[in-house]
């Protein structure tokens, strides 16, 4: 079931789907997705999915994958993509003009993340408090800091050694923050989506 379809100013799209359907019901070539039968049925599900966001999008397209597992559409590197899964939710970004986006997406369940966060957050992030929930800055400093990496061209980079989260904005269920990436010293604009199920995050890789 299609849960959040949107097209931006600049030609980008975003798509999420929450995957209700068996995969038996989808319009899917399983034979465009990498080796599809050696994937566990999670895997599988997840491709499935994404695939038939795509087909909605641009029909007959064929994702590629770089070395790194940043993927691409094959024969039209200009093509912006990016895919993202949490439990049952699929979401997929795509971009005709610009090839430099990232999105994440995760279930909006913050005990886990909290457990976690000193591995992605610093104590300075930590203190900016966009919201009244510790469990939901979490999850959009996670998302956050996921989207910049997918966007990103350099490999290994760490969550917070490499991205320092200066600002956040957020009012009701949309937001945006403004973060550095200490590996090239620019700051890049990010947004939020908020929703009871999910907490989405992406980048049109816009600098100040």
């Amino acid at each position: 079931m299609l849960d959040f379809d949107v097209c931006l100013e600049d030609g980008t799209s975003i798509s999420v789907w929450q995957m209700d359907e068996d995969i038996s019901t989808l319009k899917v070539d399983a034979g465009k997705i990498i080796n599809f039968s050696k994937l566990s049925a999670k895997r599988q599900r997840e491709k499935a999915f994404a695939y038939h966001l795509l087909e909605q999008k641009m029909p007959g397209a064929t994702i590629s994958y770089e070395e790194n597992g940043k993927p691409h559409i094959a024969g039209n590197a200009a093509i912006g993509i990016s895919i993202s899964h949490s439990y049952n939710h699929v979401c997929l970004m795509l971009s005709k003009h610009n090839a430099n986006i990232g999105i994440d997406i995760e279930r909006n369940k913050t005990a886990k993340v909290l457990r976690v966060r000193h591995k992605f957050m610093t104590d300075e992030e930590v203190a900016l408090h966009p919201t009244n929930d510790e469990g939901l800055d979490a999850l959009l400093a996670w998302t956050t800091k996921e989207a910049l990496f997918k966007m990103a061209t350099l490999p290994n980079y760490d969550f917070i050694e490499g991205f320092s989260i200066k600002t956040y904005t957020l009012k009701g269920n949309e937001g945006t923050s403004l973060v550095e990436d200490l590996m090239n010293g620019k700051t890049y604009k990010v947004y939020h989506h908020v929703k009871e199920a999910y907490v989405m995050s992406y980048t049109l890789g816009e600098t100040l």
